[in-house]
């Protein structure tokens, strides 16, 4: 396991455990989706740094940084303040943001912004890359380590010869910028062996593990380590 994401569910108490689709939008328009980031910022590092106290080895944490977020223009200095606050050692730590905020023209305080965060060791990502309007001109300028493969180009990977292209298309253009390149969405042992036969070295979905909460990786990890040993995986 290299890394792993922080994913934020709101508990509600009528309707249950609510994905982000369901209230990111109202917590935009209401401007509470700053505080909402900032308390996954945090809570995903504070989490973290438990498990590093206890000895697991998870690699990095990895968050997703909403839109106004990275425009407030304040990203690095409260990322900064929260591993100060939190004691997690900033090589643990990943952000995520959308292929539409990177690709933003004009918006040369993100780069700068990105450029900080970097420089202190923690890793960025573009997330569900594929699904917007890169200009490869803008993507050699940003300082990100890690382009994230759209789970819709994953799904039918294998009956879709245009999906399989456009994944190898993605994993050339990585492999020429220098950048890890990750598939989403994996949910099959096809799925998983066809995308590292083309060279795709990492993998996050389903097939490998489910959404749990925290509280549940230590026994996970474990389970994955006495795996390996016995062979089976």
């Amino acid at each position: 396991m290299s890394g792993l994401e922080a994913l934020v569910r709101w508990e509600h108490p009528e309707l249950g455990f609510l994905l982000p689709g369901y209230f990111i939008e109202i917590a935009e328009e209401g401007g509470s989706l700053v505080a909402i980031g900032e308390w996954a910022l945090r809570s995903a590092c504070a989490q973290a740094r438990e498990w590093l106290d206890a000895g697991i080895a998870f690699g990095r944490v990895y968050v997703n940084i909403a839109h106004s977020q990275v425009h407030r223009g304040d990203l690095h200095r409260v990322t900064q303040r929260i591993l100060a606050e939190t004691g997690l050692p900033a090589g643990h730590l990943g952000l995520e943001i959308t292929e539409g905020v990177a690709m933003e023209h004009g918006a040369h305080h993100i780069i700068e912004e990105l450029e900080r965060l970097k420089a202190d060791g923690i890793s960025l990502a573009i997330d569900d890359f594929g699904t917007g309007y890169s200009s490869l001109s803008r993507l050699k300028q940003l300082p990100v380590d890690q382009l994230k493969i759209d789970r819709s180009f994953v799904r039918d990977i294998g009956a879709s010869r245009r999906d399989l292209d456009i994944v190898r298309a993605i994993l050339t253009l990585g492999a020429t910028l220098g950048l890890e390149v990750l598939a989403e969405g994996i949910e099959t042992p096809d799925q998983g062996a066809l995308l590292l036969a083309e060279g795709c070295n990492f993998g996050q979905g389903y097939f490998y593990a489910r959404p749990m909460p925290p509280e549940k990786l230590p026994a996970w990890t474990q389970g994955r380590i006495l795996a390996s040993d016995s062979g089976d995986e």
